[in-house]
């Protein structure tokens, strides 16, 4: 073996920790980094950005206040046509039903499918695959595709001109363009034409109210977004707002536009896509900082600490002549090479490790090559500042020692007690411990969640979707056949169940003799529906099975406005008169973000209203019964199925990530301190040889010199900890205010950090000082 390869092994050994603790910070600033470039380029494939604003609507009705962010179909043609801040608009209506698009035999379930005005195409702008965009939403029957929906109908055949089935109804293939990125809050598998809206005296009220458009509407150049606000005011104050009072009713519109650019990151309302949050962005941002400085110190800490080890060689060659400059050179060189090194490993596992974080963040989307272009400039930037610092500090620090000392390996060595050692350490341990006790803390807040008391029962209960073309009467008899099983207990026919989003209705009600307007959450379901749910009668009697379609079940909550009278007498209406035959507890219809609210359920007419699913309480391993009495009557789709607690429990997906990623940089933060604290322990106990040494031989006890080490760490950890559990604790409340309901405090995590901290500290002194006693005191006692 010859010099080199001997020189490059013993390199390898000595500087492996330090090039591994620093390829981790790196690894885990990039994924970090990576995140918030997607979370922060939400929309950024729209060349209309800056211009186009999606228009919400808010209904306020006596005390109560709802924001909608899908709006009627007469909203983007009236503005349009009327305001002239306003260029055109695209209305993206959700097509009704749950859309089943086929091809020849392949039918697929559940796709997002919108209709579309052919204005659409002249605000956002899709990458064409096949076809004119342009003209492709001109004619009755048209369709637009993306690449995937295409694949799974035509595979990788060209489908222009083809034809697919959605419901039974024909359409034509106009186009087919590229999938959207999962950074845009416009998302869909399908569009297809839908006719300009038509106003009409009879219908304009009602249209207002029908909330199953996404408005947007394109600035027009040259105007601002005041004219936009002015322009929506306007509307709803002479246009809306009147037509409102002169049917009678006492509630108002009121209509508001975000812009797409804000879009991700604005307050959540009701239909709304899934919303960013922009204070966990500034958190991650300030630990990755925090992580690559602290893998940067301790990258020179490391360097510092092996320097020691060639002060013979540095003396001889200060011996022989060779300037600092060129010691400095050496020194910048290896550390470049540690660095290099460290980058290599950094960039190996960010590729293994982005495809578990896409995943977890539903991440899909590529950078463009001018973006490449900079972030890896900025990277080899970053990367040659931190190999010269990791090379120009112990350089100049064995530089300035004097011959004699380098050749007696007598330096002086740099104080361990140093105000960037003590920064460097106290950083270290905030942000490991933070860490710590917010994941402790979000796992106390899911673990509440699922102990919680919902007001119904989620166990062994099944949900079904009910698909287009599947009428009542085979929905009746599937649930008499199921029934006719034992181990089927229940089942229910509703238009929804808990966990989906709340229908809304204006409900008009009477108290002593004055009339006023609500809007309350309205569930259509049949007689079954609360003996399913486990839900019990308090006051009153449950559905009858032939009469009560035109009565209702309300929630306790919902009596709160009538505490003096009997509900027998309380009248409520939309259309017609609703007599209140029962009350029920109040429940979660909803998850744990939103309080409680009234919620009126009506009797679902199986002979007029369609059915949205179906909830079956059956005993463990009934699946098997389902599906074969669903194949028995030979539906033309399969039935879609899934348990009502996992349903639910997808609420709370968005904090199921947060806890990964918490936990993921938590281990990251714990690993890359105690690489610290090695470091740092390293200087200590080079630094007081001498003494441990001497106490040693005069009969010392271990715990005195393992406690020598550890009183330096004790008082920044004093501080550290007089630091974090307030700022923890205010960061905590914080995030709480994002949930009606919450776990109460605890000081079980920040006890827990603490010792996880302390066992971090002493496992590193510990096993340092076992390898100072295993070396000899005489030797030791010599050398110093």
């Amino acid at each position: 073996m010859n010099i080199n390869t001997k020189r490059l092994i013993g390199w390898c050994r000595s500087s492996a920790l330090s090039v591994l603790g620093l390829a981790i910070s790196i690894t885990v600033s990039l994924l970090i980094f990576r995140y918030i470039v997607f979370e922060t380029n939400y929309n950024k494939d729209q060349v209309n950005r800056g211009r186009i604003y999606r228009v919400s609507m808010g209904i306020k009705a006596n005390n109560s206040e709802d924001y909608y962010a899908a709006t009627g179909g007469l909203l983007g043609s009236e503005l349009a046509k009327n305001y002239p801040a306003i260029e055109t608009y695209a209305s993206f209506k959700m097509f009704d039903g749950k859309p089943k698009i086929q091809h020849n035999t392949d039918v697929f379930l559940n796709e997002r499918i919108f209709e579309v005005n052919p204005q659409a195409f002249k605000i956002f702008s899709f990458e064409p695959i096949e076809g004119e965009l342009a003209t492709a939403l001109n004619n009755p029957g048209s369709i637009v595709l993306t690449r995937t929906l295409a694949r799974k109908l035509f595979g990788d055949k060209r489908c222009l001109k083809e034809f697919v089935e959605i419901n039974k109804q024909a359409y034509a293939v106009t186009a087919v363009i590229e999938d959207r990125p999962s950074n845009s809050d416009l998302q869909f598998d399908a569009l297809v034409y839908y006719p300009p809206a038509t106003r009409t005296d009879d219908e304009a009220l009602q249209s207002y109210f029908d909330t199953d458009h996404y408005t947007y509407i394109l600035q027009k150049a040259g105007s601002s977004e005041r004219d936009i606000t002015t322009a929506l005011d306007n509307f709803g104050t002479n246009v809306i707002n009147p037509l409102v009072h002169n049917a009678g009713v006492k509630f108002s519109l009121k209509f508001e536009a975000t812009a797409l650019s804000i879009l991700h990151f604005s307050k959540p309302l009701l239909m709304d896509t899934p919303k960013g949050n922009a204070n966990n962005l500034y958190i991650l941002s300030l630990l990755a900082v925090f992580l690559l400085i602290i893998g940067i110190a301790n990258f020179v800490n490391y360097n510092i600490v092996t320097s020691y080890k060639k002060a013979v060689s540095i003396g001889l060659q200060k011996l022989y002549g060779i300037g600092q400059g060129r010691i400095i050179r050496q020194f910048i060189g290896r550390s470049l090479l540690g660095v290099a090194v460290s980058l290599m490993i950094a960039i190996l596992l960010t590729l293994f490790a982005s495809h578990f974080v896409d995943a977890l963040g539903h991440i899909r989307f590529t950078l463009g090559t001018t973006q490449t272009l900079a972030y890896a400039v900025t990277i080899i930037l970053i990367s040659t500042f931190i190999g010269c610092l990791g090379g120009i500090i112990p350089a100049y620090h064995m530089s300035n020692q004097s011959i004699a000392r380098l050749l007696a390996n007598k330096m002086t060595l740099v104080s361990h007690s140093s105000w960037s050692h003590k920064t460097i350490l106290f950083l270290q341990l905030t942000i490991s411990s933070g860490l710590i006790i917010l994941t402790l803390e979000l796992h106390r807040q899911l673990l509440f969640f699922n102990k919680q008391d919902l007001g119904f029962k989620t166990e062994n209960l099944v949900v079904i979707d009910v698909p287009d073309g599947v009428n009542n009467s085979q929905l009746e008899v599937f649930r008499t056949n199921l029934l006719s099983h034992p181990n089927i207990k229940a089942v229910s026919l509703s238009a929804s169940v808990p966990g989906d989003e709340p229908s809304k209705e204006i409900f008009y009600s009477k108290k002593n003799g004055k009339r006023s307007e609500t809007v309350y959450t309205y569930i259509k379901a049949d007689e079954n529906y609360l003996n399913v749910l486990g839900i019990p009668i308090t006051t009153g009697r449950n559905f009858d099975r032939v009469s009560d379609d035109n009565s209702v079940i309300v929630t306790r909550s919902f009596l709160n406005k009538y505490p003096d009278l009997d509900p027998t007498r309380i009248r409520i209406a939309t259309d017609t008169v609703k007599p209140i035959v029962g009350v029920i507890g109040d429940f979660h219809q909803t998850s744990f973000h939103d309080p409680i609210s009234p919620i009126i359920i009506g009797k679902l007419d199986l002979k007029k209203e369609a059915v949205s699913k179906v909830l079956i309480k059956a005993d463990p391993g009934a699946l098997a019964i389902i599906r074969k009495e669903a194949a028995r009557l030979n539906f033309d789709t399969p039935l879609k199925y899934y348990f009502l607690s996992d349903y639910f429990q997808n609420q709370y997906a968005r904090e199921n990530r947060l806890l990964t990623l918490f936990m993921m940089c938590s281990f990251i933060a714990i690993l890359v301190s105690c690489l610290g604290v090695f470091s740092i322990s390293s200087i200590i106990v080079k630094g007081r040889s001498k003494e441990l040494a001497i106490r040693s031989v005069l009969g010392g006890s271990l715990a005195d010199n393992i406690g020598l080490i550890f009183k330096p760490f004790g008082y920044i950890l004093l501080v550290v900890f007089l630091f974090v559990c307030p700022a923890s604790f205010f960061l905590i409340q914080k995030w709480r205010e994002n949930y009606a309901y919450s776990s109460n405090p605890s000081l079980l995590p920040y006890v827990y950090s603490l010792i996880l901290i302390v066992i971090l500290i002493f496992t590193n002194i510990f096993y340092l000082f076992y390898h100072f006693l295993k070396g000899k005191v005489s030797t030791l006692l010599k050398n110093e």
